[in-house]
């Protein structure tokens, strides 16, 4: 495609004060290739860094360059083929400003290959991000898994762990009421970092984010092993949430570096199964570790980050960002960081607070409520305006497609976090079943989302759709919901099972597929960002529908009639309504039945939830190629890259050899 150049003089006319536009159909990028450039503009001027096609003989039979004029068509070589390390355009009229802006024509454009790392954003002349985009023969790929899996598994166990041990840990630390926060604290720090990751791992490179993050997981994970008060166990877990709540977002960003749109699904779809098989095992490794000692939860973590570690530190083959470090500290957004982090942790404090510490109308929990959602909306309007580079640019919301995505992802996080918290609950208070045996009967719910998951992933890889699937999820999403509406204190467990099997069968058919639906939506150096900010809208959603729901199931038990003193100790505790002595048959079956209002009317939330989910995927997730013009062309470059690296290590060890047989 023909690179355009339009010279725009000024009003006044006067000299010396032109422009020179740029503007090309890639983006978001000029692309370092060999062009084809048009010339528009009023009169002749030279280019330093280009050649004209055509030329002049003068008097003395000596060949030379016409100067451009209009219409001219100049083979322009960049800086890159000239042999430069500059990663970007270099074309300097005499006499001209310049100013480079480029205006996509395409919904999801692609990005040239190169075997150097490129500039996936140009501002003020000069290169601040780089394509990372390295996409590797399957061998490779299968090893990238094989860290990027151990990383997730530490993420993913060391937070459903603590589900069945925290009373064990508590009672051993003599937290009392603050044993909350030894989960809170970890679940509020990784949520506000989770965007973050996106946009310093552009700025640093993936493997050097994913290796810090590791290693500050493994530190804390250390310190919470040999923690000797609450307070420390609560700093330290919130200290590991920064490195812990990287890992997730930062293995989905990494596979859709190495593994092209189309295949990406199948690749992703097994982080869903480790999710769904450390959210089964968790729960049953850390009661059977807790009985044994407690501190081998945290000693588990520190073994499994180790070993992560190396692997990816070992094995790992990504490409490296270029620069001076200080040059990549200036490029970090810390207003951005200051406001999104303040904001998060303000709103999911209150959130936290109400209806547990203080009363939902309180002071202390509204106002840090009201200063977290104007935080949240300072940094939103700071993004759009003055960051060079942004950490949520307002740029991806563009897209319908991308809207739509993250409005059913809010739905989705609420509804998934609520059936996995609260119906193990309903276990316990309905049937008075064991934490162990409760969060068992998930299984159901569990075990259908891995396989659902491969088979869409599968359909995707085949026939490039999507959409089909997410329709079908989200409609027996919306059955699945209804029919949980309709339990109550005598439905057979075996029916509640059904149900659960019914939502995770849907649900493994939305979480995959709308991964792809964004990440075909937006161009390749968006996809970081956008996927950091679907995760981070998931785990805020999840942490507001579960302050939903418990305020909406604390007023129903509240609204019987008991005194306050026990109302409390049951809330603290809601199992304890089957082993209090105190409360004679008649108020257990008050309890119980106002437990179960409670929990139908977290069910009808959930079924308007899927029912908002339905409607947005249906009306805004649109059709995108998952195949891109450069797919075919990364590849062959990440062969090459692969055999170059091959090359280097056999050059290394016949180096040594050689040295070794040296005398």
């Amino acid at each position: 495609m023909p690179l355009h150049i339009a010279i725009n003089p000024e009003p006044n006319g006067s000299a010396g004060t032109e422009s020179i536009e740029l503007t090309s159909p890639l983006s978001p990028q000029i692309s370092p290739t060999l062009h084809d450039v048009n010339i528009h503009g009023p009169e002749a001027f030279n280019i330093e860094a280009g050649t004209s096609v055509g030329t002049d003989t003068d008097d003395a039979g000596v060949v030379r360059p016409k100067p451009a004029i209009v219409g001219d068509k100049l083979s322009v070589l960049t800086n890159i083929e000239k042999g430069s390390e500059l990663d970007y355009l270099s074309l300097r009229p005499r006499g001209f400003s310049m100013k480079a802006s480029t205006k996509p024509t395409l919904d999801s454009p692609s990005t040239p290959p190169s075997e150097h790392p490129t500039p996936s954003k140009e501002r003020d002349g000069g290169i601040l991000l780089q394509d990372q985009s390295n996409f590797l023969p399957t061998k490779q790929v299968v090893i990238v898994f094989l860290g990027l899996g151990v990383a997730l598994t530490c993420s993913f166990l060391e937070q459903t762990m603590m589900a069945t041990s925290l009373p064990i840990v508590s009672a051993a630390l003599n937290s009392g009421p603050a044993q909350a926060w030894i989960i809170t604290a970890y679940l509020l720090v990784s949520c506000a970092v989770t965007p973050l990751s996106s946009r310093f791992s552009d700025i640093f490179g993936r493997k050097v984010v994913l290796l810090f993050c590791l290693a500050e997981f493994w530190l804390f994970s250390l310190a919470c092993a040999v923690a000797q008060t609450t307070t420390q166990m609560i700093v330290f877990r919130a200290l590991a949430g920064i490195g812990g709540g990287c890992l997730i977002n930062l293995a989905l960003i990494i596979i859709s570096d190495v593994v092209s749109l189309r295949d990406r699904g199948k690749y992703q779809g097994i982080f869903e199964i480790i999710a769904a098989v450390s959210s089964g095992v968790g729960p049953l490794l850390g009661g059977e570790l807790a009985m044994i000692n407690w501190r081998w939860i945290f000693w588990l973590c520190v073994i499994m980050s180790a070993l992560a570690t190396v692997i990816v530190w070992k094995i790992l083959p990504l490409k490296h960002v270029t620069g001076h470090v200080k040059n990549k500290i200036l490029q970090i957004d810390g207003i951005g960081c200051l406001l999104i982090l303040a904001g998060c942790v303000m709103l999911l404090l209150g959130l936290n607070w109400g209806g547990v510490i203080y009363a939902w109308v309180s002071a202390p929990v509204i106002v840090t409520m009201v200063v977290g959602v104007l935080l949240m909306a300072a940094f939103m309007v700071f993004e759009a305006y003055v960051p060079r580079i942004p950490i949520v640019p307002i740029s991806i919301f563009k897209y319908r497609t991308v809207v739509g995505v993250i409005i059913q992802t809010t739905c989705m996080g609420g509804l998934q976090y609520c059936l996995l918290f609260y119906i193990p609950q309903w276990y316990q208070v309905v049937y008075g079943l064991s934490s162990l045996r409760s969060g068992l009967m998930l299984l159901p719910y569990i075990c259908v989302i891995a396989p659902t998951v491969l088979i869409c992933a599968q359909i995707i890889a085949m026939y490039g759709i999507y959409r089909p699937q997410i329709w079908l999820g989200v409609c027996m999403m919306c059955v699945a919901m209804g029919l949980f509406t309709t339990i109550g204190t005598s439905t057979p467990i075996s029916t509640v099972l059904g149900y659960e099997a019914l939502s995770g069968i849907a649900a493994g058919c939305i979480f995959q597929t709308t991964l792809s639906a964004l990440q075909g939506a937006v161009p390749r150096h968006e996809v970081s960002v956008a996927t950091g900010f679907r995760n981070f809208v998931r785990l805020l959603a999840g942490t507001i529908f579960l302050a939903i729901g418990s305020a909406i199931i604390n007023q129903s038990v509240n609204g019987i009639g008991l005194s306050q003193g026990l109302i409390t100790q049951i809330l603290n505790n809601p199992p304890s309504v089957h082993t209090l002595p105190d409360i004679d048959p008649v108020t257990r079956t008050r309890i119980i039945d106002a437990y179960q209002g409670g929990f139908r009317t977290v069910f009808w939330m959930l079924l308007g939830n899927a029912c908002l989910m339905a409607i947005v995927s249906f009306t805004m997730i649109q059709h995108h190629s998952l195949r891109r013009d450069d797919d075919a062309a990364l590849k062959a470059a990440g062969h090459k890259f692969m055999e170059e690296r091959k090359a280097r290590k056999e050059a290394k060890k016949s180096h040594k050899d050689l040295e070794a047989q040296t005398p």
